[in-house]
């Protein structure tokens, strides 16, 4: 297996694992904040994460879920992206 099929084989399979177990409401500390700011394109407290509010308002109006789940959905493919391997 070439590194660019594991790498691809390790993002599917995270974003795989993370869909499977997304939460379907807040969580802890400040999160409920994030998705009021993202899905109004508010000001976050600082440093006010920019430009993932910005994604993360264009998520909220993508797709037709709740705004908590879209934004869980947006995690979740950020975080298979982060998975590549250099």
């Amino acid at each position: 297996m070439t590194p660019g099929k594991a790498a691809a084989l390790a993002a599917l399979l995270s974003l795989g694992v993370y869909l499977v177990t997304l939460s379907p409401s807040f969580g802890f500390v400040h999160k409920g904040e994030i998705v009021a700011v993202a899905s109004t394109l508010g000001i976050a407290h600082p440093t006010g994460y920019p430009t993932v509010m910005v994604l993360g308002y264009l998520f909220t109006r993508m797709l037709p879920k709740r705004d908590v789940v879209a934004l869980n959905i947006m995690a979740a493919l950020r975080v298979a992206e982060s998975t590549k391997v250099l």
